[in-house]
Formats: C-alpha cells, structure tokens, sequence
C-alpha cells in the first residue's frame, strides 16, 4: 500500500524555498531558472519504500501568504513544514509573524506536523560571530511562539548539498515512527562489521538510517556522502550494467569507504559503510548479505512511516 506524504514549504518570497524543492527534486541547481512561485505549486518524489511526498510550495509573495491563512485547507493533513528564511532578508519580524501566523492556522485546523525552519543562505555571510548572531536572534524569536510544536533549526545552503540533503533527511526521520529503531540496527550491525559509521539511503539518496561510533566518523562518512553518494547513485541508476554496484574509495588518508547498491524486499537502497583500516574494509560483503537478509530491518523499512 503506497504511503503519502505532504510537506509543506513556506516562508517569505525570495526566501530560496523553491531552489531547495528543485534540487531535492533533481540533485541540480537550476538557479538562473527558476522564478518567483505563483500560488501553490506540487512537487512529487517516490520513496523506495512505497511512500510518495508530494511537496507544497507556497509562494511567498505577500498576496498569496494572505490567501494561505485565509482558506485553512491549505494546511490540511500535513505531515512536515518547513519554514524557510533568508538570514540575509531585513525583514526579520515580518518573518517570524509570518510563521507564527502559520502556527495558529495548523493549531486551528488541530494538525500536529513537525516543524523544520532552515536557516538558509548561509553563504552569504562570511564573518561567522555575525553569523551565530542573526541564527541565536531567530531561534529566540521563534521560541518565543513556538508554543508546543517540536521545531529543530538548520542552517542551510543551496550550494551546501550536505546541509540541504541533512536537514531533509532529518525531517523525515522526525515524522518516521522507525527511524531510530533503524538507527538502533545499524548500530549492532556496525559491531558485527567492524564499522566506524554507516549510512542507509533510499533510491533518492535521502538518508533514513545512520550509525556513527564518535563526531570524527559522522563528519567523515558525512562529508563522503556529499562529495560521493549522489553521483554514484546517478551513475548506477543510468542502468549501464558495465558499471559495478559497488565502489570502495581510499578517503583522503583517514580511512576507506564502501557504498554499494542492494535489494530489500526488491526495492533498491544504498548503504555508505566507512572505516579507519584497510582490515576492516575488506569485510565489505558482509554487511551486504546481513542487510539483505535481516528481516528485522526489512520490518522496519517496510513499517518506516
């Protein structure tokens, strides 16, 4: 039974919201092509595991943010907002009104979504105490009306894949009644392998489980993600069959990375296995055929939403 999804972006115009939709989409920038939203726009993404996210952009031109607190059905059965906002804008408390208007609309129409605001545009600020200031001003203007809602904060850009594809990543682990039951698996399967960290990635490349055994190996295995996971994906989804399922890369002298392609109930997902020794490596088929035969973890994904 396929799932659905609804996600909702929101924010003030120019806040870069369709920029993020479009990459999430195509793994491509696009930039000098997109224009300003009209209205409401549909995006829709199939998951591995039977699950469709149809994602709502709300453009964010003043006359339509009017519209979208006046007619409440926008808000209707939505599963994951997130809320975006270019720390470059002045209008700050403009902003901050704006989602609290948000707020009260989905308090009204009793949805409970998680909510994820990214702070976004991030590259365009290069002095970094004043950076911190405008993320801590934000935070605390939005905790003060925030109320109830469970909110977790990014800092974003559209030229920093990882911060982009992380912060998606964790809003659907928030809105899984899985994922850290998936996280507690990998986990064990990481002693049994002898693996620093490990990744497991739907067909999109959207992380939906992780394991790391200390911040140095989630930095590592983070950063071979962002430069590595996309572009093997793309490469073996082509369906070139001359190209190997599997690729093992010598990391920048602070260990060694697999990544390989498997089938869990026929549906293709990746996993991302580092390590700090050439020994532990080389037990890289294992971990293949305790994935692909773990029924617990087959549970899981099938149940992750």
């Amino acid at each position: 039974m396929l799932t659905n999804i609804k996600i909702i972006y929101c924010g003030l115009d120019n806040a870069g919201k369709t920029s993020i939709i479009k990459f999430l989409e195509s793994k491509q920038y696009g930039l000098n092509e997109l224009k300003p939203t009209q209205g409401i726009e549909r995006i829709e993404i199939q998951l591995s595991m039977d699950t469709q996210i149809t994602q709502w952009d709300l453009g964010g031109q003043e006359r339509f943010r009017q519209e979208y607190i006046q007619r409440e059905r926008d808000f209707h059965d939505t599963d994951l907002l997130f809320f975006v906002i270019d720390i470059n804008d002045e209008r700050v408390d403009e902003a901050v009104d704006y989602l609290n208007s948000v707020l009260r609309i989905i308090e009204k129409v009793e949805q409970n979504p998680q909510i994820v605001v990214l702070l976004h545009k991030k590259d365009l600020i290069d002095d970094q105490d004043k950076l911190d200031k405008i993320v801590e001003n934000y935070k605390q203007k939005i905790d003060a009306i925030k109320k109830n809602f469970n909110v977790r904060y990014f800092i974003t850009s559209i030229y920093d894949e990882l911060s982009i594809l992380n912060s998606f990543s964790i809003g659907l682990a928030m809105i899984s009644s899985k994922a850290r039951e998936l996280n507690m698996e990998l986990s064990k399967l990481a002693n049994k392998v002898f693996a620093d960290a490990i990744l497991l990635l739907e067909k999109n490349g959207f992380i939906i489980g992780e394991f790391s055994k200390d911040k140095e190996s989630d930095h590592v295995i983070k950063m071979i993600y962002s430069y590595l996971a996309l572009s093997f994906i793309d490469i073996i989804e082509s369906g070139d069959e001359a190209i190997p399922n599997r690729m093992i890369l010598d990391w920048d002298d602070k260990g060694y990375a697999l990544m390989e392609k498997i089938l869990l109930d026929e549906k293709p997902y990746y996993y991302l296995k580092y390590s700090t020794s050439t020994e532990k490596i080389v037990r890289k088929f294992v971990l293949r055929s305790i994935l692909t035969s773990s029924e617990s973890i087959r549970n899981i994904i099938k149940n992750y939403f």
